[in-house]
């Protein structure tokens, strides 16, 4: 993982789900990471924020190259790489230990699908979400785990 290039910005303009041209995502608060093969293929791209407001590093955007991300439409079956959402939250909380957060890490789903992997598989706690995209924490030994899964 690095951080992220104007030129890995321009990349995902063509085939990817969100544009990081918006205001939004050009925040100068965001940490912008991109994960990469040994290749140099880029296979993720996700942005932080160590927020002081919820107490946690916030991560509003998560996603995977069309090849790996089983939400965009055509999508073949079987994905290339798996694990990269895991990576970038793993990263969420040695960025929140770091920053003196205790690892506590907030995000939303932005599907259904996404909401229930999120609960199921990686045994993130659903918060109030407030008619908005369900919203979720990972804090004490599911961060411990997933971090220790990656270091």
């Amino acid at each position: 993982m690095e951080e992220a290039s104007p030129e890995d910005t321009c990349e995902i303009e063509k085939e990817w789900q969100s544009y990081w041209g918006t205001g939004y995502l050009k925040d100068p608060r965001l940490l912008r990471y991109t994960a990469k093969t040994t290749e140099n293929e880029l296979v993720g791209l996700a942005a932080y924020e160590i927020s002081k407001q919820y107490v946690a590093v916030y991560m509003p955007y998560i996603e995977t190259a069309r090849h790996s991300n089983p939400t965009i439409a055509g999508n073949p079956s079987g994905k290339r790489y798996h694990g990269i959402a895991r990576m970038f939250l793993a990263f969420a909380v040695k960025l929140s230990a770091e920053a003196g957060l205790q690892g506590d890490v907030v995000f939303e789903a932005k599907t259904p699908e996404l909401a229930a992997y999120y609960k199921n598989e990686l045994g993130a706690l659903a918060l109030p979400s407030w008619d908005g995209p369900e919203r979720f924490l990972i804090s004490d030994d599911v961060a411990r785990e997933l971090l220790y899964e990656f270091i």
